[in-house]
This record gives C-alpha cells, structure tokens and sequence, in this order.
C-alpha cells in the first residue's frame, strides 16, 4: 500500500519576517543569476542548503544539519509539536487561464509505498542531491507525486482546508500557501491513498537518492521516509503538463532537412490540431504532422525511432521555448526545432503502468513547489 504519513513539519518562525525571504524554487530550475538574488535576500535563505552559499561554486553541504540544529534551538526554525498533514496550495494562470491546485503534504514510506518514476533519471544529479541529504539530514524540497483520481480525493482535500500558516508570491499572479488540514478529512484522504499507486511528477532525483539513502543508512532515524506533496490529476485539480520540445542542430542545413523530411515521411497529416511541428530548412513556418499512438505515446516514439538514433556529430536541446531555435533556423543554422504537444494524464499512467518511462526532459508539470515553506528534519521526526 502506499503508506503517506503524518510529520513533524519544520517552518520558519514568524520573527524571521515575510514567508517569501526565505523561500525559494526547486534547486534544479534556478539560475546562477537567481540564486545570487535569493542569497542576497535573507542571510538564511533556503537555498543556502538546496544548492549552497555560491552560484559559483561547488556546494559544501558537511555542515548544514548542525546549522539547522542551531536554527531550531535558536528560534530561527520551529518544529511541530505533533506529527499531522497539511495542505499545499497554488493558485497560477497558465496560458491565460487561471488555476487552484491543492495537495496533500505528508511524508512518504520508502518501505512499502508504491511510487512509480515516469521519466530516466541522471546518475550525475543523484550523486548531488545524495551529499546534499546527507549533509542536511532531513527534506527541505517536496517531492511532488500525483494519483488517478474520479475527484473523491481532491473533495476531501478541498473541503479539509484549515487555517492558513503561510503564504509566498512566487511570481506576477502566482501565490503559494501551506495549511491545515482537518483531522477528519486526513484520515479520509489518508486511507484513499492506501490504495492508490503513485506516480512521481517532480523530484525523480530527490525520490531515487532519498530510497538509496535509506537503503545504505538503514540506522539513521527519519531516513526510511521522504516528504512529499501528493495531488490528484482529476480534471479540475489545477495540475498542468506542459511539453518540453526539441531543438536539433547538425553540421549542414542539407543534413537537417534530410533527417527532418524522414521524420514527417513517418508520420500521418495533421488532422486537427497537430501533434508534432517540425520546423527545418525549406519549411522555416513548419510542417504540421499528426500521431496514431499504437501503445507508446509521442514522445517515446519519436525518441526511439529518430532522436535516439542521432548521429554523433549532431546536438539536441531539451527546451519549453522553440522561438530561439526557429529564429536561428531562420537565420540560416542547420537546425530542426520539433514542437510535440503535452503529454497527457491518459499518456503519464499508461506508460508508467506498463513498467516503462519517458525519455528525459519530457514532461514540465505546474505549479512548481518551493523550497522552505515546509520541511521536516531527520532529527526531530525520527
């Protein structure tokens, strides 16, 4: 069963100032100029135990959970006096319309939940987010999981909304907050998870190196769990998938236009909306083409039968933004800029259910979850 439970949640204390001071983005989507920003905004900024005290540099991560400790004695962190769930809210627009994602906050049983990744991972970024839980000793970042759900669980959710404890803009119409959740309906939502699969929509890297730190320090207290937000893909959760495209710059335009005029010979004439754009030379406004499925979903296909098969002496850009690529292509560089369109909640627990993933970089889900509102520390929820 999936086992979500009840924590001792770590926040900063209301003497530290605005909520938003010390909060931050997911360590694995800020810039270096970014990160120098959230430095500079408040000496204990969150950040400074996410990706460390210089954009510049090399985190050292061997002392922040005596830090932390610190902050805990010193008031500058408050730990809860029981363990209990609590709320993730967001409300954004995303292209245009306006959204209000709730999540239930709990920290996940590495032994006996059942939590599927959708995406391969890099051995390289695990190796970082494992010193970095080693040295801080506890989850300050949210994994963010997701569950099919006909809409009974976000109702509990929805409904059990209890007190506001804070909340952070975290950009122009964009507010995030976490808050109560009323026993009774934790229990209810709790138990309707029990049953439930769960699929990790961000955090593959902090999920894999939080299971491998468990299973190499099965003595440290608080390893065996991982905190997490859990939210339903019912229709009106709030929860987007947009796409990450595919930007592809070889050594000459002829070759360009080759491989991308193989690609659309494969694929069927968009009918309606298209599933696949391919942007090359000759076709500068793009060449709109469709998708029959046949169990894999697009971005599988189109990884397994071209993109994977690329040759050595060409490049490929994950991007959200193709405008670059095709003004560049424009210019005259050697590039194919491939638009797909989002994976879609059907495509996410079909390929998962199946045993296989998505390729990297395939799926951007929103509302991003930041750092530092809620936390939990090994050594005071162990």
């Amino acid at each position: 069963m999936s086992r979500i439970e009840p924590f001792k949640a770590v926040f900063y204390t209301a003497a530290q100032g605005a909520p938003h001071l010390h909060a931050a983005p997911p360590y694995d989507i800020i810039s270096a100029r970014e990160h120098a920003a959230l430095l500079a905004a408040s000496p204990r900024n969150i950040v400074r135990f996410t990706l460390g005290e210089r954009p510049d540099a090399a985190p050292d991560f061997s002392r922040a959970r005596e830090r932390l400790a610190a902050w805990v004695r010193d008031g500058v962190l408050a730990v809860g006096a029981a363990p209990r769930y609590y709320l993730y809210t967001a409300d954004f627009t995303h292209d245009g319309t306006s959204y209000a994602f709730t999540g239930l906050v709990g920290k996940v049983d590495l032994a006996a939940a059942r939590v599927r990744g959708h995406e391969k991972t890099f051995a390289k970024v695990k190796e970082g987010r494992l010193a970095q839980l080693a040295g801080v000793g506890g989850n300050l970042e949210l994994v963010f999981l997701v569950c099919e759900d006909d809409g009974a669980f976000l109702k509990l959710m929805r409904e059990g909304r209890g007190a506001r404890r804070l909340t952070v803009p975290a950009g122009e119409g964009e507010t995030h907050a976490v808050c109560d959740l009323e026993d009774a309906a934790a229990a209810q939502a709790a138990a309707l998870l029990a049953s439930k699969d769960l699929v990790i929509a961000d955090g593959h890297h902090r999920f894999q190196t939080a299971a491998r730190y468990w299973e190499e320090n099965p003595g440290v207290a608080g390893a065996r769990y991982c905190l997490a937000v859990v939210g339903s893909m019912a229709p009106a959760a709030g929860l987007r998938i947009a796409p990450y495209h595919r930007a592809i710059t070889f050594p000459s335009r002829q070759r360009a236009r080759e491989w991308a005029l193989a690609a659309a010979a494969a694929l069927p004439a968009a009918a309606g909306a298209a599933d696949v754009t391919l942007y090359f030379p000759g076709a500068e406004d793009g060449l709109a083409r469709g998708f029959r499925g046949g169990g894999e979903s697009l971005i599988e296909y189109l990884h397994k039968n071209f993109i994977d098969t690329l040759p050595a002496d060409a490049s490929l850009e994950c991007t959200r933004d193709l405008t670059a690529a095709v003004e560049r292509l424009r210019r005259g560089a050697p590039i194919v800029a491939v638009r797909v369109r989002a994976v879609t909640p059907e495509d996410l627990f079909s390929t998962v259910k199946a045993g296989k993933v998505f390729p990297p970089k395939s799926t951007y889900f929103y509302p991003k979850l930041w750092s530092g509102m809620i936390m939990r520390l090994f050594e005071f929820d162990g």
